[in-house]
Parts: structure tokens; sequence; C-alpha cells
């Protein structure tokens, strides 16, 4: 017990019964000579008040657009947006002269809804003040913005804030994307036909039939990653040939990343450039990687005619199978693939488009007989097309004879 503690305790003396001295008294008692008498103590202890503390807590939240409940989705251009904004004291001690402010993105601005009794606007910083708040006690207050030509596309990142002088602060963050009015990206693995020879495959083309890889080391060859194609919409590159003052392809790797967010997960990715695929007309085909290395790398899903599922290379090709057909996806795993967004920049503009992953073809064709097998060959110009070839380890193709190099 500390000292402190020790001034909050009363103490009481008590008989047991009633033939006891102490019986109900609470001071003293006399015990006659050669009685015994049993005294009953109780402690009783009142704990002090504890010091007074602040608190302060805001809660913001899209709670109607266009006088509707808001139920989630996108907003689109003309929409009125509808901020609730709740302000409380989460402390034991009264606030006063509270400030809140309303911060959006790239220079746009709500408008503050009529204050309650006991808040003043003021209209030189748009910012509100709080008279007073009592412990428990909170205020709601509302706020709207006209969604613009400007917000295509685009996710309004809205922060409403809260703070007293000296003492404590709080924040809480909306975002709400704005329909992109015809923006689209789409994502496709390029087709490719592998020709296998027994257990391992010796050559992969194109949906062409051209040769674009020979494996190097053939025993440990697997199934290759497809390079992929990107296509805009024609919203898409509008704005694209708008904000670069250029027109024709080009290399999106330097404008085009990939994000999703949910409450689990967040996740974003980018391209890297392999080359022109075809020139009539021209494409380009990219790798996809995950910006932050911690995160997983883009998988594919192989689907096979019967539905059945493969996300590795354990495909088994029997010798009365001559050739087989699998489609080709990106695995979204426990990503909601839907969910994906695109995201353009240019300089400081940046636009978010809806992405459709496609699917490409994996083709592969088997032999078992070794007669069909030819020998190894030094040299690409050595390859026959119409048989299965093995190369060198210094042999290097290219897809259509374009820049795209595979390894």
């Amino acid at each position: 017990m500390t000292e402190e503690d020790a001034e909050n305790y009363t103490t009481t003396i008590s008989g047991h019964d009633a033939t006891d001295p102490f019986y109900g008294s609470t001071a003293e008692g006399t015990i006659v000579a050669g009685a015994a008498a049993t005294a009953h103590y109780t402690n009783t202890y009142e704990a002090p008040e504890p010091p007074a503390e602040p608190g302060l807590s805001v809660e913001k939240d899209l709670t109607a657009v266009n006088g509707r409940d808001y139920t989630g989705g996108r907003v689109e251009v003309g929409d009125e947006l509808t901020y609730t904004i709740v302000v409380a004291n989460t402390g034991t001690m009264p606030l006063a002269d509270v400030t809140v402010t309303d911060t959006m993105t790239e220079g746009r601005a709500v408008t503050w809804g009529t204050p309650p009794e006991g808040v003043t606007a003021n209209t030189e910083d748009k910012t509100l003040t709080i008279a007073s708040l009592a412990p428990g006690a909170f205020v709601s207050l509302t706020a709207t913005y006209a969604v613009t030509e400007d917000d295509l596309g685009d996710t309004i990142v809205n922060t409403a804030a809260a703070a007293v002088p000296g003492g404590p602060t709080d924040d809480d963050t909306t975002t709400t994307t704005v329909d992109n009015g015809g923006f689209s990206v789409k994502i496709t693995p390029a087709d490719i036909t592998i020709y296998t020879g027994g257990d391992v495959y010796g050559g992969v083309t194109d949906e062409n039939g051209d040769f674009v890889v020979e494996a190097d080391d053939v025993e440990a060859s697997g199934l290759p990653e497809p390079g992929y194609r990107i296509e805009l919409s024609q919203a898409v590159m509008d704005w694209l040939n708008l904000e670069t003052g250029e027109a024709g392809a080009r290399d999106l790797a330097d404008y085009l990343t990939f994000t999703y967010e949910d409450d689990v997960y967040e996740r974003e990715w980018k391209l890297t450039y392999m080359g022109v695929y075809s020139t009539n007309p021209v494409r380009y085909v990219y790798s996809m990687s995950p910006v932050d290395p911690a995160n997983p790398e883009v998988r594919i899903e192989y689907t096979d005619p019967a539905g059945n599922h493969y996300f590795d290379d354990d495909i088994t090709m029997d010798a009365d199978t001559v050739s087989a057909q699998y489609t080709m996806s990106i695995y979204g795993g426990e990503l909601d693939r839907h969910a994906i967004q695109a995201v353009l920049t240019v300089d400081d503009r940046s636009i978010t488009a809806n992405v459709e992953i496609e699917e490409g073809i994996l083709t592969i064709r088997s032999t078992t007989n070794e007669e069909y097998v030819n020998e190894i060959v030094a040299d690409e110009t050595d390859v026959d097309r119409n048989a299965i070839t093995a190369v060198a380890d210094d042999v290097t193709y290219y897809v259509n004879d374009s820049e795209v190099e595979v390894a």
C-alpha cells in the first residue's frame, strides 16, 4: 500500500455478535475479565478520482450521392457528394476551440454545410471552430463536393482533421473513384506454342508458327512465362496523346502501372519493356513485376478444355496425345481481379482505368518417338521449323524478327 493509498482507507472494528463488547461499535469496547471476544476489521478503500485526460476523435464518411444514401461503388461527373464528419470528445475533460479542416487532392475543395449551434465558419481559411465539447459529447458536420470533368477517372482523396490548441488531434480519410468514362486497359498473355520431345520441350513458337525460344538446358526446361500485350481504349489513347503532346505507339512502361487495394492487401505492379512484338500494327510486349520485391510475382493460370486448372509446369503429355491447348490468364489468387486498376501518369496528372484481363492460348505439341528429334544444331539458321530441334547454349531467338529476345 502506498502512502497515497493509505489516505483513502477507512478501518471499521465490530464484534462478531451481540455478546461481544465490540458489537455495533466502530470505536472502542470493554472486555470483561476472563471473557473472550472476537474483533472483525473491515477495510474500505475509496479510490481517488483519476486525473482529467483530453481525447479527440474524427470519423468521416461519404454518406450520400445526389441526396441518396451512398452504398459504395464509383461516382460520376455531375454527382454531388455529401460527406458527414463526426468530431467527438473521447477524453475526461472539456475541450475548447476545436478547429476542423477538410482538405482534398489537387486543389479541390468542399463546401461546408450550415454549421450547427456552437460551431463557427471561418470564411478566410474555410475551417470550422467548435466552441466547446464536453466529455462524451460530439458534433456532426456536413460538407459537399460536386464532381467535375477534371475528376474523370481520378480517385478523390478527402481528409477531415480536428485539433485543439496545445492538445490532441485526429483525422480520417475517404477515397472515392470517379467513373472513368470509357477508360480501360486490356492485358493479354501472348499466345505461344511449345514443341516437346520426350519429357521436356525443345522449342516454343508464337501463333504464326515462328520459333521464339529454344531451351538453353532442355533437361531443366519448364513452361515459359509469356510476355503481355497491352491495349488501351480509345479514350485512354486520346488522353495520353493530349497529355504528352504526341500520337502513336510508345513505351507504356513510362506511364502505366497497375494497382490493387482492399481491406487486406495493397499491391502495385510495373511494366518492363521487352520489345516490339509486331510492326503492323505496332505492338509492344512487356513483362510484369511487383514494385515491392517482397510481394508475389505475377502468376499464370492454365486451364485445359475439361476445366482443370494448373499453376505450374506440371502438365503431362502422354504418348497418345499429339497436341493440347490450354487457356492462359493472370492468376488472381486471393485478390479480386475485377478490382485491379490501371493508373496512367504523365507528369503530375493521372487517370484511373478499368482493367480487362484477356486469355491467351498455350499450345503444346508432343512427340515421344526419337526418330522425330533432330540433332543439336549450333546456329538458329539451321533450325528446321517442321521438326523438333535442340540448340547449343549460345543461340538467341527473337519474336517474329522483332526486338523481343527470349532467353
